[in-house]
């Protein structure tokens, strides 16, 4: 080998150097392990760069890409010295890597040719830069909106060289010195500092707080408004604003504080989360309202106008007015504040008359209070009663009607005097129910509230009671016999009609006359009993008097006979016995076959008897039947009997012949 290496050193020819070169690889391919004395060999012949001269060459050791270039294996950069190039994750790696992997920031990546086994590998350190780093809500706090700009400190953004955008991609870049706009969303790279590229974008929503120092007055005045006192929110100053009791640091107040008299208060400009560090320094005055007083009244009743004496105004108000104010109104007032006022010439039709006080200054506003005099008319009334005639012991309703709440006092048939008060509708009743003719006199009104009016007044009005109508029944004879008249007599009131039943059947009507009687006539069969049920006077109204008066109409029964006789039938010159029978101790007229009229007396057992001996037949024929006492009724008959009367027998005896032959 050594005799080899010097061959190649003695050759000129550079051709004939690359044969033996050549020759010498084979002998190394075949014993590997000898590749370092090869080398070694080649160094010593001055020709290593022929050895390496198909590995590729890194010049650049650290190369850098953006991400939006989406660097890949292809874009790393060595030179190509004839065996090609493939990259390698690791220096000792067997694997080449693609040509599309992507780039990863930070890591190593290493070359070799083709081959993959060319000598030992340089590495490459990869940089891939992205979009810069930052919160994505972002905000600067400027007293002037030329400060908000990209380049303000304020922005919080990691990265090299940022570029700001107003769109996500494409655009030209802002101006370091270009106002941002509040509540806009910005686009953010940054440049490679080795190639000049530009990465993605960091969008970032930017909020600029504008927060000049406040202006304002530095004197505040205001008015202390009872229940309503002024508060840090009323305070006055540009922009919006935090107020503070110190010039420096300290608490902001609630809006709601109470301010104080005499003292410092001090504003910040708040656009949050921005706040001014000036403070703008506003001393507070307070001032206690104008006041007027509350309005007050005063009633005069028409009657006391010309007697009221002057009086003032002011002694009429509420509260604790002022006495700065002065008075206005339709009639001119004396003595300043106390506004002293004549009534003399006011009059009922003018009321009411209102009088304004107003109290002024310069600051606070004006306050005003009024006194209203009011002239009341004298209360009046008036009495009706409805209806205005009754029926004894009927209801009636007597009604007030006047000056709402008055009260009136009355009488009633001139007794004692007596009041009731009307409602606020100006009436008011008394309901009672009456006997006797009624009259209630008003005496006076007077007027509620104050003073009272009161008002003399001789007003009445009168219910008339019309008496219950009467009646009686009455009936003659008050006994009859059957089927006999009779004649049942009303008695009572003239022309009431009176409304009664017979033996309590259904109701029927009977009207008296002018004179106050009517009767009813008729035949009657049976007791008859009329029952008074109430009476109903003529005219409006109609008083109705229920009563229960009646009387009762007798009625006698008929008397009845009947005759018999016992045998029916006999033998000539035989006896027999008529018997009458019928209504106790009644005569029975009678005829014998048709004969004169007879009579006989039956007894308290209702019967009588007639016997006798008789040769032909007899027919009893009954004519009538009258009962005993008085009335005695008699009842017309046509009722017999007939007792059959048998003839004798006879019998006689003859012969023929007269005269026979013995044995004949």
């Amino acid at each position: 080998m050594i005799a080899v290496i010097f061959a190649i050193k003695r050759l000129g020819n550079l051709d004939q150097k690359w044969y033996l070169i050549k020759l010498l690889m084979r002998i190394t391919t075949l014993a590997k392990k000898y590749s370092f004395y090869c080398v070694l060999l080649l160094t010593l012949l001055g020709q290593n760069s022929l050895v390496y001269s198909q590995c590729p060459t890194v010049t650049n050791v650290n190369q850098s890409f953006c991400d939006t270039q989406s660097p890949t294996i292809a874009s790393l950069q060595a030179v190509d010295n004839g065996g090609g190039i493939r990259w390698y994750a690791t220096a000792t790696s067997t694997t080449a890597l693609s040509s599309s992997a992507v780039l990863v920031n930070g890591e190593d990546y290493f070359a070799d040719d083709n081959t993959g086994s060319c000598g030992v590998r340089q590495s490459v350190t990869v940089t891939v830069y992205s979009a810069p780093t930052g919160a994505n809500f972002q905000g600067v706090c400027v007293t002037n909106l030329n400060q908000a700009t990209p380049s303000n400190p304020q922005f919080f953004i990691v990265g090299n060289n940022l570029q700001w955008y107003t769109v996500p991609l494409g655009g030209t870049a802002l101006s370091p010195t270009a106002i941002l706009n509040d509540n806009t969303i910005y686009y953010i790279s940054q440049v490679n500092p080795d190639t000049g590229c530009q990465t993605s974008r960091l969008s970032v929503f930017v909020n600029v707080g504008l927060v000049p120092p406040p202006t304002g007055s530095a004197v505040q005045e205001f008015c202390n408004i009872p229940g309503s006192p002024p508060t840090v929110a009323d305070l006055v100053a540009s922009g919006n604003n935090n107020w503070y009791l110190t010039s420096a640091f300290g608490v902001p107040l609630d809006p709601a504080t109470p301010l104080i008299n005499g003292q410092f208060y001090y504003a910040t400009t708040v656009d949050p989360p921005c706040e001014s560090s000036d403070r703008l320094e506003v001393l507070v005055n307070i001032y206690d309202l104008n006041d007027a007083g509350n309005d007050g009244n005063r009633s005069i009743c028409v009657d006391q106008v010309s007697t009221t004496t002057p009086f003032n105004l002011f002694g009429l108000l509420g509260g604790t007015p002022d006495n700065s104010g002065v008075w206005s109104g339709p009639i001119i007032t004396t003595n300043g504040h106390l506004g002293t006022l004549d009534v003399s010439s006011m009059t009922l039709a003018g009321s009411p008359y209102t009088f304004t006080y107003t109290v002024s200054s310069a600051l606070c506003v004006p306050d005003t209070s009024t006194v209203t005099i009011t002239i009341l008319p004298l209360p009046t009334a008036s009495v009706s009663v409805s209806p205005t005639t009754i029926c004894a012991n009927s209801s009636a309703t007597f009604t007030f009607t006047g000056t709402p709440n008055a009260t009136v006092t009355y009488n009633i048939n001139g007794g004692a005097n007596q009041t009731v008060t009307l409602n606020a509708s100006g009436t008011a009743t008394i309901s009672g129910t009456y006997t006797t003719n009624t009259t209630i006199n008003i005496v006076s009104v007077a007027s509620a509230g104050t003073p009272s009016c009161i008002n003399p007044q001789t007003s009445s009005t009168t219910l008339t009671i019309l008496p219950l109508p009467t009646a009686s029944v009455s009936v003659s004879p008050t006994t009859i016999c059957a089927n006999s008249s009779a004649t049942f007599t009303f008695t009572g009131t003239p022309n009431a009609t009176v409304t009664y039943n017979i033996n309590g059947g259904a109701n029927q009507t009977v009207t008296l006359n002018a004179s106050g009687t009517a009767t009813i006539s008729g035949t009657y069969t049976t007791n008859t009993t009329i029952n008074i049920v109430s009476v109903a006077s003529a005219g409006t109204p109609s008083c109705i008097n229920p009563q229960t008066s009646s009387t009762t109409l007798t009625i006698l029964p008929l008397p009845t006979a009947s005759v018999s006789v016992s045998p029916t039938t006999i033998c000539a010159n035989s006896s027999a016995t008529f018997t009458f029978t019928g209504t106790p101790n009644a005569t029975v007229t009678y005829n014998i076959n048709g004969g004169a009229n007879q009579t006989v007396t039956l007894n308290a057992s209702g019967t009588a008897t007639i016997s006798g001996t008789y040769t032909t037949n007899t027919t009893i024929n009954i004519v009538s039947v009258a009962s005993a006492g008085t009335p005695s009724c008699i009842n017309p008959q046509t009722s017999s009997t007939t007792l059959t009367i048998l003839p004798l027998p006879t019998a006689s005896v003859s012969v023929s012949p007269t005269t026979i032959c013995a044995n004949s």
